[in-house]
């Protein structure tokens, strides 16, 4: 607990409920990697990682890990991580949400985040936050800026 000990400092901080918590990331872009890199230092129980996207050296997603030509973009996510904080359990769940189906894959959390620019993906999310009475956040970012959405069920 002590590499949480700055954070606890806040008043009303749970950093209990934060570190058994369960986060999918959908997506595998560097807006993925922002919010990832922010949640692992925040110390997230686990975060799922879904994409397929696979890197390549002309491709500057992740300009702060070392490539490896092939490598899925997530996997190479995670190993990065790992060494921001190895309490932090990352997954890598290799899938694109292009079909309805797909939202079974989406594994049991407490919260969703869709990273993506596709409106699919965000449908499927969406349609997943709503079965399971969990927030969903869309984020989107592009060259010159992003935004995001937050939907919350209400009880």
């Amino acid at each position: 607990m002590e590499r949480y000990q700055r954070q606890m400092n806040i008043p009303n901080w749970k950093q209990d409920d934060l570190t058994t918590s369960r986060i999918t990331i959908v997506g595998s872009g560097l807006l993925t990697g922002s919010i990832s890199w922010g949640l692992t230092a925040l110390g997230v129980g686990e975060i799922f990682l879904l994409d397929d996207s696979r890197l390549t050296e002309n491709i500057p997603s992740f300009p702060y890990l070392n490539i490896m030509s092939g490598q899925l973009a997530i996997e190479a996510l995670a190993q990065t991580l790992c060494t921001i904080n190895p309490h932090v359990t990352t997954h890598c769940i290799r899938l694109r949400l292009l079909y309805d189906a797909h939202m079974f894959a989406i594994p049991p959390c407490d919260v969703l985040i869709d990273a993506t620019c596709d409106i699919q993906s965000k449908q499927i999310c969406f349609a997943y936050g709503h079965s399971k009475n969990i927030p969903v956040i869309f984020a989107s970012a592009g060259m010159t800026g992003g935004m995001y959405t937050v939907f919350t069920n209400d009880k």
